[in-house]
């Protein structure tokens, strides 16, 4: 196994050994986890929190607005079309 760079394509370095984890192992431990976990929820509080005052500031319905998006998104990305495929809209056939 060759650990090649990105940006140039040049190799590296000759790996004889490497660890590959199953899907099921967790390099962090439960507490590592929970501590990331509280901080997600932190971030993911205040950026909701940002979007309605933003929201009320510009007069407008937050509601409405994300509604509208999933429609839009529903729109670009048909169901019977996208599931399980990681292709951008442009490309689903």
């Amino acid at each position: 196994i060759k650990e090649v760079d990105v940006l140039t394509g040049e190799i590296k370095a000759t790996v004889e050994h490497v660890p590959i984890f199953p899907a099921t192992h967790f390099v962090a431990n439960e507490d590592q986890i929970s501590r990331a976990v509280a901080t997600i929820k932190e971030e993911l509080a205040d950026v909701a929190n940002y979007c309605v005052l933003m929201a009320d500031a510009c007069g407008l319905d937050l509601d409405e607005i994300v509604r509208e998006k999933i429609k839009r998104n529903e729109e670009k990305y048909p169901i019977e079309k996208s599931k399980g495929s990681k292709r951008k809209y442009t490309n689903l056939k």
